[in-house]
Protein backbone atom coordinates (compact mmCIF):
# COMPACT_ATOMS: atom_id res chain seq x y z
CA UNK A 1 0.00 0.00 0.00
CA UNK A 2 0.98 3.46 -0.82
CA UNK A 3 0.93 5.93 1.72
CA UNK A 4 -0.53 9.84 1.00
CA UNK A 5 2.79 11.40 1.14
CA UNK A 6 4.15 9.22 -1.61
CA UNK A 7 0.86 9.53 -3.51
CA UNK A 8 1.02 13.11 -3.26
CA UNK A 9 4.53 13.42 -4.50
CA UNK A 10 3.77 11.19 -7.64
CA UNK A 11 0.69 13.58 -8.57
CA UNK A 12 3.50 16.47 -7.71
CA UNK A 13 5.96 15.20 -10.10
CA UNK A 14 3.07 14.29 -12.81
CA UNK A 15 1.92 17.78 -12.97
CA UNK A 16 5.68 19.21 -13.08
CA UNK A 17 6.09 16.99 -16.13
CA UNK A 18 2.45 17.91 -17.72
CA UNK A 19 3.27 21.49 -17.19
CA UNK A 20 6.57 21.73 -18.33
CA UNK A 21 5.36 19.67 -21.38
CA UNK A 22 2.86 22.24 -22.03
CA UNK A 23 5.72 24.74 -21.69
CA UNK A 24 8.35 23.55 -23.67
CA UNK A 25 5.55 22.92 -26.76
CA UNK A 26 4.55 26.81 -26.40
CA UNK A 27 8.24 27.64 -26.52
CA UNK A 28 9.23 25.78 -29.52
CA UNK A 29 5.59 26.76 -31.39
CA UNK A 30 6.75 30.25 -30.77
CA UNK A 31 10.61 29.47 -31.67
CA UNK A 32 8.91 28.65 -34.59
CA UNK A 33 6.93 31.78 -35.12
CA UNK A 34 10.20 33.62 -35.31
CA UNK A 35 10.24 34.45 -31.58
CA UNK A 36 13.97 34.49 -30.10
CA UNK A 37 16.27 36.04 -27.76
CA UNK A 38 15.13 34.81 -24.45
CA UNK A 39 19.07 33.98 -23.29
CA UNK A 40 20.52 37.55 -24.74
CA UNK A 41 20.42 40.20 -22.68
CA UNK A 42 21.02 42.06 -25.85
CA UNK A 43 17.91 41.42 -27.04
CA UNK A 44 15.78 41.40 -23.74
CA UNK A 45 17.40 42.80 -21.00
CA UNK A 46 16.39 41.96 -17.06
CA UNK A 47 14.33 44.55 -16.42
CA UNK A 48 12.12 43.87 -19.86
CA UNK A 49 11.45 40.27 -18.89
CA UNK A 50 10.58 41.42 -15.21
CA UNK A 51 8.26 43.99 -16.59
CA UNK A 52 6.74 41.63 -19.35
CA UNK A 53 6.15 39.03 -16.42
CA UNK A 54 4.91 41.73 -13.96
CA UNK A 55 2.33 42.43 -16.88
CA UNK A 56 1.50 39.15 -17.61
CA UNK A 57 0.54 38.27 -14.02
CA UNK A 58 -1.22 41.33 -13.54
CA UNK A 59 -3.43 41.71 -16.49
CA UNK A 60 -4.23 37.95 -17.23
CA UNK A 61 -8.20 37.41 -17.71
CA UNK A 62 -8.03 33.92 -18.09
CA UNK A 63 -4.73 31.95 -15.69
CA UNK A 64 -5.53 28.32 -16.87
CA UNK A 65 -4.41 29.76 -20.54
CA UNK A 66 -1.93 32.50 -19.30
CA UNK A 67 -0.05 30.51 -16.76
CA UNK A 68 2.24 28.67 -19.59
CA UNK A 69 3.25 32.35 -20.67
CA UNK A 70 3.99 33.31 -17.06
CA UNK A 71 6.03 30.56 -16.24
CA UNK A 72 7.81 30.80 -19.33
CA UNK A 73 8.62 34.38 -18.59
CA UNK A 74 9.50 33.09 -14.88
CA UNK A 75 11.97 30.59 -16.44
CA UNK A 76 13.75 32.84 -18.86
CA UNK A 77 14.36 35.22 -15.13
CA UNK A 78 15.53 31.87 -13.03
CA UNK A 79 17.35 31.11 -15.95
CA UNK A 80 19.25 34.52 -16.23
CA UNK A 81 20.30 34.55 -12.73
CA UNK A 82 20.71 31.02 -11.77
CA UNK A 83 23.48 30.60 -15.65
CA UNK A 84 24.16 33.85 -16.72
CA UNK A 85 26.59 36.06 -14.28
CA UNK A 86 26.92 39.22 -16.43
CA UNK A 87 24.44 42.15 -18.18
CA UNK A 88 26.00 43.93 -20.70
CA UNK A 89 25.91 47.49 -20.11
CA UNK A 90 22.83 49.66 -21.60
CA UNK A 91 24.04 52.14 -23.75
Amino acid sequence: MVNAKMEEGLRLCDAVDKFGEAMQKKLLDKLDEGYAGWDEPSVFSENDLVAKFMKAVTSSKDLSKDAIDIANLAMFIWWRKKYLTVEPPTE
